[in-house]
């Protein structure tokens, strides 16, 4: 799937976790879409050509240089005799496996262990990943607008907002720094819920990749005799980029992870009321 829909799937899910607590504090359930939108892009930090590799800057093309190195490194020392011996790059290995989105809720869990502060920036540099969405929607809306901007504003004022829309993405993620130390710093007691927002909006990326024709690991069974990393797709799959994409596989799915997080949720609020009562 593409990023733009690995990022909508991934905000879909983020709505459903905060309806499935409405109990939590409003900014928790403001701040958690966004998270898991943004958590819904992590896996493809593998590939360093991808758009998310860019979305900001050096920063995010030297971890996609490191998560390239490092998904080759586990291909090849976990690999059987069946699995191809060379690799161009580790695209789709490891990061899009369960134990890959686990590992990504569980580094969030370290960043807030360490510092507040680490963990405010890890969860803004989610939000930063959605930085290609945001830019489009600045550069949209410097072309409808700009014209009106040019016409009511000084001109101070127009080359002011003309650099604000065309560093949307940036501005997004700095001002999420302030928001998530806030909100952490608020409501301690909700600590728990940002590893399990980027677990599932990495599980989100996965299940979007897996109705693709390229398939994913997925896991690391030996899925044909002596291979391990044997892709895993659905029985329906599509081309990447096709509208069905867009139009009908990111909706259905999306809304398939919210059903299925909605049962979880409500089997365990049974569970501890049982125990409770």
């Amino acid at each position: 799937m593409m990023g733009r829909s690995h990022a909508l799937c991934g905000l879909i899910v983020g709505v459903g976790l905060a309806a499935a607590f409405p109990y939590a504090p409003l900014p928790v359930r403001l701040l958690v879409v966004p998270v898991t939108g943004g958590a819904a892009l992590l896996p493809d930090l593998d590939h360093v050509g991808s758009k998310i590799a860019h979305s900001l800057g050096f920063v995010t093309r030297f971890l996609a240089k490191v998560t390239d190195e490092i998904s080759v490194a586990i291909y090849h020392a976990t690999r059987l005799n069946g699995d191809p011996s060379h690799r161009e790059g580790g695209h789709r290995l490891v990061t899009h496996t369960v134990p890959g989105c686990l590992f990504f809720g569980v580094e969030c869990g370290v960043a807030e262990l360490i510092h507040p502060i680490v963990g405010a920036v890890h969860l803004a540099l989610l939000l930063g990943l959605l930085t290609g969405w945001v830019r489009q929607l600045g550069r949209k809306a410097q072309r409808e607008l700009g014209g009106v901007i040019k016409a009511v504003s000084p001109k101070s004022v127009t080359e002011l907002m003309a650099l604000l829309l065309r560093n949307a993405g940036m501005v997004f993620a700095l001002a999420g720094v302030y928001l998530a130390y806030t909100v952490m710093a608020d409501y301690p007691s909700w600590l728990w819920l940002w590893p399990v927002a980027v677990f599932l909006g990495a599980m989100a990326h996965v299940g979007g990749d897996a109705c693709t024709n390229s398939g994913v690991p997925l896991w690391f069974p030996r899925a044909r005799g002596d291979r391990r990393w044997s892709k895993v797709k659905l029985p329906v799959t599509f081309e990447t980029g096709q509208e069905e994409e867009t139009h009908t596989v990111t909706p259905l799915l999306g809304v398939g992870f919210v059903t299925a997080l909605g049962f979880v949720t409500g089997m365990a609020q049974l569970l501890i009321h049982l125990v409770v009562s």
